[in-house]
């Protein structure tokens, strides 16, 4: 079958004079949108961040939104990618907000210090200086500090799943734009 694009798509809903199978060519058009945000919100996150795992992007899926009152797309992240791990950070990084610490979070001053566990979590003693709790690797007498220790860390918004939305939108017929509803779902 040969692949077509979305303005084909819309095209033959406008054109076609038949209402029969339109559900079913609207719910092709809806999907093929929702794939289409789901790339480029791919994309987004793959510039924004900088991941050792990937999950935050393979967690990312566009869909179609059939509902009762109608049709849609929707754009997804943080839920369970293939190999089953859950991204819980996806909405804070396309939201923003305030991250709280039980009872410190453990924000690590070299940003590729690797995780506590790996490292070794007897190889650290914490030092005080300047109302800060630092924590020092104990074999390095004279090195720097490898995690800062606070009680809450503000995360600034890194939109990526709206931004595809917009651009998905943008390509859309402006009778289409206005029929067809969207949502957006990130940590779910």
């Amino acid at each position: 079958a040969k692949s077509r694009t979305l303005t084909q798509l819309a095209i033959d809903l406008k054109t076609e004079g038949s209402t029969k199978g339109l559900p079913a060519r609207l719910r092709k058009l809806m999907k093929a949108l929702g794939t289409q945000a789901g790339g480029f919100a791919q994309a987004n996150a793959s510039r924004n961040f900088t991941s050792r795992t990937g999950n935050l992007v393979r967690s990312i899926a566009g869909s179609a939104l059939v509902a009762e009152q109608g049709m849609g797309i929707q754009i997804r992240a943080g839920g369970r990618t293939k190999t089953g791990a859950r991204v819980p950070y996806a909405a804070i990084q396309e939201f923003g907000g305030t991250i709280k610490g039980r009872p410190y979070l453990r924000v690590p001053l070299d940003r590729f210090a690797s995780p506590l566990r790996e490292t070794g979590a007897g190889l650290f003693h914490l030092v005080e200086a300047n109302g800060k709790l630092f924590l020092f690797r104990t074999d390095e007498e004279d090195g720097p500090p490898w995690y800062v220790l606070q009680r809450t860390s503000t995360i600034r918004a890194r939109p990526y799943l709206r931004p595809a939305m917009r651009k998905v939108q943008r390509k859309m017929p402006n009778e289409l734009r206005q029929l067809v509803s969207v949502s957006i779902m990130g940590g779910v």
